[in-house]
């Protein structure tokens, strides 16, 4: 049984509540205007809204990305999870995401190896693939839930067959892909939810450690898997563990990060029939509107950082050895950066947005991310005379961290 979290002395609790995840944006309002830099107790975070201070943190070299050790505490879970949550744990602050150089370098030259822009953009024909594939049932029109018939299969199958994954297998790794993902948003209290959500993500890891292990015993291959397995072999001894959570990060950072992306986007877009029409008028503008959809509603709304110094953020004096949360979503929406922030212009050109982080830390994924999502919107505002809501209220996923739709059902009219 979770435990109740005090809303009212904790920001990110009240985040977490049914209203704050379907919009969090009066929230953020608020902190950012009376309190934008504050020590939320409860999660032991202070919490940054501004864009001047998330800025600030993520442009000063000393501050660390490591942070596995202060914020997950194993031992707080019964002693039948507790080996689990300390192996789990221990991977996973392994991943670049948690890494300072040179280990963040090192690590993330084997995987940019094959998530460049040059190595993804060979991939655009097969997610173009994919796109007709899903579309095919409602090429003339029809209802169909964006979530489950277009996004949800476009993100996992393209990461899975870039990794290697077999058909089969797909349904699994969705299911651990949630898993995963629940890690990152557990509540204080959230014990139960937490264990199992742990026992899936061993699963994945011991997963993508056997594909790893498989990869490196058969012959050589060109695929993206065998180009990370290599250039890690190329680059000195490679811990497979450390490798496969590294794996286990990309294949839920993009699964969740495209699914985010284009269910939210054409919400976004629905919401603001002007700026549908605008692109049904010029689709050519959908790939520049990308931008402007991540800042509007950003896949990730909160990353951490930990201090290793005295830190002063708006007036506000951090010592070192503190988390620091980065409230990406409420630092795209500054009105001292963004004029009419709570407006979609899908002419705006947000070069100053953190959907995908900045600096060193900037998302791996982020090209891949940005042609499924120009793929797929593209298909819907050239194949369909309108998009319309199907009458039902969309319905978010109960994941404060990584913002997505857990269901958006729309008509497609046919041409």
């Amino acid at each position: 049984m979770a435990a109740e979290v005090d809303a009212s002395r904790s920001p990110i609790g009240r985040m977490t509540t049914p209203e704050g995840i379907a919009d969090p944006y009066p929230i953020f309002d608020e902190l950012r205007s009376e309190r934008p830099v504050c020590r939320d107790d409860v999660y032991g975070v202070w919490v940054c809204t501004r864009h001047s201070a998330v800025q600030q943190v993520l442009s000063d070299p000393t501050v660390s990305s490591r942070r596995s050790e202060a914020y997950w505490d194993p031992d707080r879970l019964p002693a039948e999870i507790r080996a689990t949550a300390h192996a789990v744990y221990s991977a996973l602050g392994q991943r670049m995401l948690m890494q300072d150089p040179p280990e963040h370098t090192a690590t993330r030259k084997v995987m940019g190896a094959a998530f460049g822009k040059r190595a993804v953009a060979l991939l655009r024909p097969r997610v173009a693939d994919l796109v007709d594939e899903l579309l095919a049932p409602v090429a003339a029109g029809g209802s169909i839930d964006v979530v489950a018939d277009l996004a949800v299969p476009l993100s996992i199958r393209t990461i899975a067959e870039v990794l290697g994954v077999p058909h089969d297998d797909i349904g699994r790794i969705e299911g651990w892909a949630e898993d995963f993902a629940t890690t990152k948003d557990v509540r204080p209290g959230e014990v139960d939810r937490e264990a199992a959500a742990l026992r899936g993500v061993e699963a994945l890891l011991e997963y993508l450690g056997d594909l790893v292990g498989r990869t490196r015993a058969g012959p050589v291959r060109d695929d993206v898997l065998g180009l990370v397995v290599g250039a890690a072999d190329a680059a000195g001894p490679h811990d497979d563990a450390r490798l496969a959570a590294n794996l286990a990060g990309l294949l839920v950072g993009g699964h969740d990060t495209t699914t985010g992306l284009v269910s939210t986007g054409l919400l976004s877009l629905l919401r603001f029939p002007a700026e549908l029409a605008v692109l049904q008028h010029d689709p050519e503008l959908v790939v520049p509107a990308i931008e402007e959809l991540l800042r509007f509603e950003s896949p990730a709304q909160w990353i951490l950082r930990t201090t290793t110094r005295e830190m002063d953020l708006e007036g506000c004096v951090i010592g070192p050895g503190q988390l620091v949360g980065l409230f990406l979503g409420a630092a795209n929406r500054d009105p001292a950066v963004f004029a009419q922030p709570a407006r979609l212009d899908v002419r705006r050109r947000p070069t100053q947005h953190f959907a995908f982080g900045r600096g060193r830390h900037l998302c791996v994924g982020a090209p891949l991310a940005r042609i499924e999502a120009e793929l797929a919107l593209s298909a819907l505002v050239t194949r369909y005379r309108g998009i319309e809501p199907a009458g039902t209220a969309p319905v978010w996923k109960p994941n404060f961290a990584q913002r997505g739709l857990a269901r958006l059902e729309v008509h497609l009219v046919g041409r």
